[in-house]
C-alpha cells in the first residue's frame, strides 16, 4: 500500500510539473517570415527551448542559476557556438553534448522568442 501511494504521488507530481512549464511566446515578424513556414519554425523553436534548457539554461537564464535572463546572442556568438560544435572545440561542457541539429533548433528558439 505504501508503495502504491508513493507511485501515485510521483505521477501526480510529474503531471503538474509538466503542466506548469510554459513554452516562451514566439514572435514572427510579418513580411520577414513566410506564413507557411510558421508551423515548422514553431515546432523547431519549441524543441529548441527544451534543448536550450538542457544545454544552456543553467548558465544563460531560465534556471536562474547563472545569468538572470536569456541573453540576446549576436550572430557572431551563435556562429562561434556552431563552429565549436562542428570542430568539437567547445569549452562549454553542456554544449559538448549537443549536436549541430540541436544547436540549429536552439538558434531558431533564440531568434523567434518574443523579447520584452
Amino acid at each position: 500500500m505504501k508503495h502504491k501511494l508513493s507511485l501515485a504521488s510521483l505521477i501526480v507530481l510529474a503531471f503538474f510539473s509538466c503542466k506548469t512549464q510554459k513554452t516562451p511566446e514566439l514572435y514572427f515578424q510579418e513580411g520577414v517570415v513566410y506564413p507557411g513556414d510558421i508551423p515548422k519554425l514553431t515546432a523547431m523553436a519549441n524543441e529548441g527551448y527544451i534543448l536550450y534548457k538542457k544545454h544552456c539554461g543553467m548558465c544563460h537564464g531560465i534556471t536562474k542559476k547563472g545569468k538572470p535572463d536569456i541573453p540576446d546572442f549576436t550572430q557572431e556568438e551563435m556562429d562561434t557556438y556552431m563552429a565549436q560544435i562542428t570542430y568539437k572545440k567547445s569549452k562549454h561542457k553542456e554544449v559538448q553534448g549537443a549536436t549541430k541539429s540541436d544547436l540549429q533548433k536552439i538558434f531558431v528558439f533564440l531568434d523567434y522568442r518574443k523579447k520584452d
